[in-house]
């Protein structure tokens, strides 16, 4: 009975992370494709997806 449900809480841990995977892939997608920028802060975490062009550092 346990490692019943030991398998489905692996399960559900495995589907949330590939899910959490496929999102952020779709985010950063979306942010590129339409040129979109994010810019979100938790506490002291700071997320940031700049897609605006940036000047080349050639000499």
């Amino acid at each position: 009975m346990l490692m019943q449900i030991l398998k489905t809480v692996a399960a559900v841990l495995d589907w949330a992370l590939w899910l959490s995977i496929l999102g952020f892939v779709l985010l950063v997608g979306y942010c590129v494709a339409f040129k979109k920028n994010i810019h979100w802060k938790f506490g002291s975490f700071e997320f940031v997806i700049n897609t605006k062009e940036q000047p080349a550092d050639h000499q």
